[in-house]
């Protein structure tokens, strides 16, 4: 099963920019700081993972579907996938 959202209207390819679009729409405060402190968590997500316990297989099926979006415009991806050690 699998659940979509959109943001924008838009369920792939999400920017930086939809997101503060959406917040400002939504009266999200310090939306920049939220979207800033959730993508530094995710570069280190699975050395969090680990240390909560998360089994490896279940890390090892997750980060292939992971994808952090970083750069001035959001213009390029980089899946988190061999990005760990």
């Amino acid at each position: 099963a699998t659940h979509q959202m959109s943001i924008n209207e838009k369920f792939d390819h999400i920017t930086r920019d939809d997101l503060l679009t959406f917040a400002s729409k939504n009266n999200i405060k310090d939306a920049a700081s939220v979207i800033d402190d959730v993508c530094e968590a995710a570069a280190h997500w699975k050395d969090i993972a680990k240390d909560c316990s998360v089994p490896s297989a279940m890390i090892d099926d997750i980060i292939p579907n992971m994808t952090l979006y970083y750069g001035e415009n959001n213009l390029h991806s980089k899946h988190l996938e061999g990005n760990f050690s």
